[in-house]
């Protein structure tokens, strides 16, 4: 009995072995797909150079990478292989940032093959080509005083809107070195504030600007600018939430890089106007979050400030108590509006609320209050909010002669929003302020 049931366990694993052994030796349906050639119609299409008629082959495609790749080896086509690398570059590049493109490999292969073939030709007749005339998934844009060719993106998401402006994401396209940034337009002169940035090109703590075109759509003249694209958007987004997560010495790293940003603009003389958390974007690199200022539409030299005794900032809640005083327009007392303001957003971002004069109640009482008891009511709230603890924090620096690195922090920022303009320290001497702080330990 025990050798009938070994000789049945030993049939049973012969016969497994047979049938695993045939399926190994027969011909799998799939095998030999990676080495098909590809239909004779499309090689036909690349032999005569029609390309056009290619790109809509490819698009509708659900293999068009794999059959692009095998066009490309069979013809030794210089054309094919710049689309390919392209087309490889660029999806590597959604997949290493994890941004979504919005489109089908098929639809970004006729793009890329329409960028190294008819677009080639007509793009300085038709810088921007709308996708409803081209035929293309895409609108497709050119600059050409840099020669930076953008695919439009904006199917996928808004990045951010202003009173005039609309910010999306597009894709800089190139064989080599691909790019996702933040195309900002308007329906009115750009030329200013792309002035400004190309000057400003290059300062650690500025959004740095690609390329600036000019278009006609909707019957309105439209000037856009390609900058930088960061991320995680706008700071004030992220103000209350998971900014208030992080460790002291990233918030330090992160007034840094905004304060950075506003002394090479006071370099030039240079204010910004505009200061918000709005107009601070967010990103992270090297393991730490990086901000810069962006939005430099209402940013004006001083002299020309002085000239015209313009408004030193246009949003109410960051307007320091000088602002309503018939005494304050001089140069450096614009100059330090932007401290004021600067200092303001790092004031939330320390205590993880709003200063007293930014809250809606004593900005409403601002609005109705008499023109002559305004600066009063101001200077009297900013002044209440952080005097106290400033003369604390200074008195006990003078006593114990040491602070916390958080303390010396908050002094800091309180020196920022001090109620008199000439107490508060310049862009150059917060900057290195913070970057003692960032170096210096923390005492537990």
């Amino acid at each position: 009995m025990h050798i009938l049931r070994v000789h049945a366990v030993y049939r049973n694993v012969v016969i497994h072995l047979s049938i695993l052994l045939c399926l190994f030796l027969l011909p799998s349906p799939l095998a030999g797909t990676h080495h098909r050639s590809p239909p004779r119609d499309l090689s036909r299409f690349v032999q005569a150079h029609r390309y056009a008629e290619l790109g809509k082959r490819l698009r509708n495609h659900n293999k068009a990478f794999t059959l692009l790749t095998h066009l490309a080896k069979k013809h030794h086509d210089p054309i094919l292989t710049r689309t390919l690398k392209a087309a490889s570059t660029i999806l590597q590049l959604s997949r290493t940032q994890k941004q979504r493109l919005g489109m089908t490999e098929g639809e970004l292969i006729q793009i890329a093959l329409y960028m190294e073939t008819a677009f080639a030709q007509i793009r300085k007749t038709h810088p921007y080509l709308p996708s409803q005339e081209s035929g293309l998934a895409r609108t497709i844009e050119y600059d050409p005083a840099t020669g930076l060719r953008f695919i439009h993106l904006e199917h996928v998401r808004l990045v951010g809107r202003g009173s005039t402006k609309r910010v999306t994401k597009s894709l800089l396209y190139s064989t080599r070195k691909p790019q996702f940034v933040a195309r900002c337009s308007a329906p009115q002169s750009l030329r200013e504030e792309y002035a400004l940035l190309k000057r400003l090109q290059g300062v650690y703590g500025i959004v740095n600007v690609m390329a600036f075109t000019e278009h006609d759509a909707h019957g309105q003249h439209y000037q856009t600018l390609f900058c930088e694209l960061y991320r995680y958007g706008s700071l004030q987004k992220r103000l209350f939430t998971w900014l208030q997560k992080i460790s002291l010495k990233e918030k330090i790293r992160l007034a840094y890089d905004m304060v950075s940003g506003l002394e090479g603009m006071h370099k030039l003389g240079i204010v910004h106007r505009d200061i918000k958390g709005e107009n601070f974007l967010l990103t992270y690199h090297n393991h730490h979050y990086k901000a810069a200022i962006a939005d430099l539409e209402l940013a004006r030299y001083t002299h020309e400030m002085e000239a015209a005794q313009s408004c030193m900032q246009v949003q109410w809640p960051f307007r320091p108590p000088e602002y309503y005083s018939l005494q304050h327009k001089m140069a450096t007392t614009y100059l330090k509006g932007d401290i004021f303001a600067v200092g303001s957003i790092l004031y939330a971002l320390l205590y993880g609320k709003k200063p007293a004069w930014q809250k809606e109640g004593h900005i409403g009482r601002l609005e109705s209050a008499p023109r002559e008891s305004v600066y009063k009511i101001h200077h009297d709230v900013v002044c209440n909010q952080i005097q106290r603890r400033r003369q604390l924090l200074v008195e006990k620096r003078h006593l114990e002669n040491t602070l916390s690195l958080r303390e010396k922090f908050e002094l800091l920022i309180l020196h920022m929003v001090h109620e008199d303009s000439h107490m508060r320290p310049t862009s150059k001497r917060v900057r290195n302020t913070l970057r003692r702080l960032i170096h210096a330990k923390q005492k537990k």
